[in-house]
């Protein structure tokens, strides 16, 4: 799932994607993809995994998922997420 939104901080955009193997996944954003990250110049991103406790604030509905890792990073606008993540992409090829 893909979200866009706006907010005083500038644009955002969020993935949201469930996989079996979280740990794995963890390990190697850890280890490799926190530093295409910085090598691309995109610093204001952090990642979230779901807290499996009830839900006890109802009026705010959950997405939860034990396999679940949100990353939310602020781009200034369309053009600077674009050529970030072209250049990301490049990068990934090479991980």
């Amino acid at each position: 799932m893909k979200s866009a939104y706006d907010s005083v901080y500038g644009q955002g955009l969020i993935f949201i994607l469930p996989i079996p193997r979280l740990d794995k996944l963890i390990e190697f954003v850890k280890k490799k993809y926190v530093a295409i990250l910085n090598t691309s110049n995109i610093e204001n991103t952090s990642f979230w995994t779901s807290e499996m406790a009830p839900n006890e604030f109802t009026v705010l509905p959950v997405f939860q998922d034990k396999n679940l890792l949100v990353q939310i990073t602020f781009y200034n606008n369309e053009f600077e997420y674009q050529a970030k993540m072209k250049d990301v992409a490049a990068k990934m090829n090479d991980a």
